[in-house]
């Protein structure tokens, strides 16, 4: 009966122990590079922290199989660009161009990064807007202390 009660007992700590380290990816107070995957319709980690006046290098990795973007700027910057990205699309113009400091777009396999410092405190966005990915919640809130 002892034996039986140390394997339980092992197996609530591995599972403690693996429960703890996926939720660290949510909310983290993200500091000099931050690595987010893409993937379908989603980013991990999708809630970051940052302190004011903080430079983050975000290195975006893409672990699906479509192309994905990412746009940092608040609620309304990101429905602004929603906008220019569905125009861009309609035209046939897809992707970010690198002169474009704000925002990213990374192909299959690919990855990248884009530096940002976060000025006001409040929340900002991530978000990807390939059609429909928006709309399907692949965003990241920062929320900046």
């Amino acid at each position: 009966m002892r034996s039986a009660l140390a394997i339980l007992a092992f197996f609530l700590f591995i599972l403690s122990a693996a429960c703890s380290q996926a939720g660290e990816t949510e909310g983290q107070l993200a500091e000099g590079e931050t690595r987010i995957a893409m993937r379908d319709s989603l980013f991990t980690p999708n809630e970051l922290t940052v302190r004011r006046g903080d430079e983050i290098t975000f290195r975006f990795v893409n672990e699906g199989k479509l192309r994905h973007d990412a746009f940092i700027g608040d609620q309304d910057a990101q429905g602004i660009h929603e906008d220019e990205m569905r125009m861009a699309d309609d035209e046939g113009h897809g992707g970010h161009g690198a002169d474009e400091a704000d925002a990213i777009t990374v192909e299959p396999g690919g990855s990248g990064t884009l530096r940002y410092r976060f000025a006001d405190r409040g929340e900002t966005l991530i978000g990807c807007h390939e059609p429909g990915h928006y709309a399907a919640g692949m965003i990241v809130k920062v929320t900046v202390i």
